[in-house]
């Protein structure tokens, strides 16, 4: 239930924020493709990085240590987001107009 919880705060954050990266004429491709390749990269190699972390440094808790890594370069990249586009063809009311 634990997992359950915090994966749908992964999962409503990502599936909201990802399209807003790529302008309409390629937003569900670019969408498709970039949260696809990661499952590919991250998903494919994950387990091969966290046997061999565990056969090369024989502690069983350094796959631990490669998830807080992953974690760390998410977070940069969330916080490197920018949103230029977010209030594009807002029309502002007639209080905040310069004179």
């Amino acid at each position: 239930m634990v997992i359950m919880v915090n994966s749908s705060f992964l999962q409503v954050a990502g599936y909201s924020m990802i399209p807003e990266l790529f302008d309409q004429k390629v937003r569900y491709t670019g969408t498709a493709l970039g949260w696809n390749i990661g499952v590919v990269i991250a998903g494919g190699t994950a387990p091969v990085v966290c046997v061999w972390l565990v056969e090369r440094t024989g502690n069983a808790l350094s796959p631990a240590l490669f998830v807080m890594g992953v974690c760390v370069a998410g977070a940069l990249a969330v916080f490197s987001v920018r949103r230029a586009n977010a209030y594009k063809g807002v029309i502002r009311s007639g209080c905040c107009h310069s004179m």
